[in-house]
């Protein structure tokens, strides 16, 4: 009687014992390519923290997901003057996968510097920046049944101090074929 109840508690152990991780490892893999959306993001409230009057949170985030991470996406390019140029089509799945807009609003006064566009060939043309001292990771991030993702998201130093920390919902886009495979939400 002692051996089967015995078994039955090692079973039972390493059942329990038996990494979960794995889940958690799968949905950080899914979340990774939207890292830049996720650090644009936090990277505006920031500047809008910082800069109340000067700054245009939705903008901001777009030229800052086009400037530091442009270069992942086809057709974004680097211009000869450090810039970057951003086809519109690529401008509208950034502003809808990271804002939830389906067109993109006029750009503020505050922003004119930073960023244009260019109606010759329908393109957006962003000042050249480098992304800081900073740099963002996901902490960590779980998978719910349809798909949709929750990602805890750190911006850290280079001596690794906390300067920010964000959730966000990520839900697959539903646009076949779109640029960035998931929608993303700001949690409270």
């Amino acid at each position: 009687m002692k051996k089967p109840l015995m078994l039955l508690v090692l079973c039972l152990a390493l059942v329990l014992s038996a990494p979960v991780a794995s889940a958690t490892e799968d949905a950080v893999a899914l979340a990774q390519p939207m890292l830049g959306a996720m650090d644009s993001l936090m990277r505006a409230a920031q500047e809008i923290a910082s800069n109340p009057a000067g700054s245009d949170y939705g903008w901001t985030a777009l030229y800052l997901m086009g400037v530091n991470f442009g270069d992942d996406y086809p057709g974004v390019e680097r211009t000869d003057d450090g810039g970057v140029r951003v086809p519109a089509p690529a401008m509208r799945a950034f502003a809808g996968a990271l804002l939830g807009w389906s067109e993109l609003a006029d750009i503020p006064q505050s922003m004119a510097d930073s960023i244009q566009h260019d109606a010759a060939d329908d393109s957006y043309r962003l000042a050249g920046s480098d992304i800081g001292d900073s740099s963002t990771r996901i902490d960590r991030a779980e998978q719910a049944a349809d798909g949709t993702l929750t990602v805890y998201a750190v911006m850290e130093s280079m001596d690794g101090e906390r300067l920010a920390e964000a959730s966000f919902k990520l839900t697959p886009n539903p646009q076949p074929d779109a640029l960035l495979p998931y929608r993303v939400e700001v949690m409270p």
